[in-house]
This record gives structure tokens, C-alpha cells and sequence, in this order.
């Protein structure tokens, strides 16, 4: 939520609904569990609201909501699939170093998976873990290329690409509010 916001002020229905287009088809996102949850983020005082002439709440991130935000985008225990989602919202420098993080911690990742199958014993592991272990050390390798381009698209862009990009993502957020 507080990467949502942090794009900008939104109301509770606006929220909800792109809340739900981030979780797909993984399930939905209730009112029942929403409103709670905007109570919890103002208590801690990472969201303030305030009532439009129509009668809905508008709620808005505060200094202190960007502060937790910015902490939990250097979390290394926040998945990189969550991030990439609010990466826009980072100073280009940040998402450099944040996807630079998760990339060393994959580059460690696979060095591990790779000496795990230099050292497998044909006689004490079934051909299943031995295929289940090439198989992650595949996919783990293609992300790092993956991650790689990340950075390296990221060391390219020119501050007026990074504020189109952010521009564009804005024009999209106001054609799905018509």
C-alpha cells in the first residue's frame, strides 16, 4: 500500500482496485481486510487522509510512510518481485544499489547451487533432487542475466528518460481512473 501511495493519493476504492491488479489472479484484495490496514499505516503514521467534497476518503503517504517505504525497498528480506513493482518511485541511484544487492545475493546463490552439484554423489542422490538442483541452478543463472540488464538499462537512462518513465506511468494511472 505504501508503494501505491507513494506514486501518489488515492482513494479507497482506486487503491483496492490496484491492489487487485497487482495480486492477479492470486487472489483478491476485500474492503474487509483494506480499511484495517489503512487504520494500522495511521496509527503508525505513515498515511494521513482526508475527506473530498464527494464524501470519499482520499488517503496520502506522509514523510515518515516514504521513510518506511524507502527502508522496506533495502530490506533484503523483501522479495525483488515486490520491489521492481515500486522500483519508479527510488532515486535512480537507489534502484541501482538495490538491484545490485539482489544480484550479488543470486551471484552467491548460484556459486552455492554450482558447488552443491560439483559434490553430488551419484550413489546417495536420486536422479530427482540431482535434476531438481540443475534445474534452480538454471533458472538462478538466467536471472542474474536477467538482473544484469536491469542494471545495466538502469546506468543508461538519462535523467529525462527516468522522468518520462515516471511521467508515463502517471498518464497510464489517469486513463484508468476515466
Amino acid at each position: 500500500m505504501l508503494g501505491l501511495l507513494g506514486e501518489g493519493p488515492l482513494h479507497g476504492y482506486e487503491l483496492k482496485r490496484r491492489l487487485e491488479s497487482l495480486v492477479g489472479f492470486f487472489g483478491t484484495v476485500s474492503y474487509g481486510s483494506l480499511y484495517p490496514m489503512f487504520r494500522g499505516l495511521e496509527i503508525r503514521h505513515y498515511v494521513t487522509r482526508t475527506s473530498e467534497q464527494t464524501g470519499r476518503i482520499v488517503y496520502h503517504i506522509t514523510s515518515k510512510g516514504k521513510e518506511r517505504l524507502f527502508q522496506l525497498m533495502h530490506d533484503p528480506t523483501v522479495p525483488l518481485t515486490q520491489k521492481l513493482l515500486f522500483l519508479q518511485a527510488i532515486p535512480p541511484a537507489e534502484r541501482k544499489q538495490i538491484l545490485e544487492s539482489h544480484k550479488e545475493e543470486w551471484d552467491n546463490r548460484l556459486k552455492q547451487y554450482r558447488r552443491m552439484q560439483e559434490s553430488i554423489d551419484v550413489k546417495t542422490i536420486d536422479r530427482y533432487h540431482a535434476a531438481l538442483l540443475a534445474r534452480e541452478t538454471d533458472h538462478v543463472a538466467k536471472d542474474i542475466i536477467w538482473l544484469q540488464q536491469l542494471i545495466e538499462d538502469e546506468e543508461a537512462k538519462t535523467p529525462e528518460q527516468d522522468s518520462r518513465d515516471s511521467h508515463s506511468k502517471l498518464l497510464k494511472s489517469s486513463r484508468k481512473k476515466r
